[in-house]
């Protein structure tokens, strides 16, 4: 489940909740987003997490345990 909550004009909060991974390094893939998408910080180990942007749609690969959550600072 990914729920995307925008803070302001230049960052939003993307909550990651794992219930049903099989590996703990997890793709998710955020689909027409309305803003473009510069950098995401894990709000946790407070480092980068890896994603790319293409147009509207942002691939996130960060490593979600089953039963774990990652919030992630979405820089705009």
């Amino acid at each position: 489940m990914v729920r995307e909550r925008r803070a302001s004009a230049k960052e939003a909060f993307l909550f990651m909740i794992s219930h049903e991974v099989a590996a703990p390094d997890t793709t998710v893939c955020m689909t027409d987003s309305p803003f473009p998408v510069t950098r995401m910080i894990d709000l946790e180990s407070d480092d980068a997490t890896g994603c790319t942007s293409a147009g509207s749609d942002t691939v996130i690969r960060v490593p979600v345990l089953l039963g774990g959550m990652k919030i992630l600072h979405v820089l705009l």
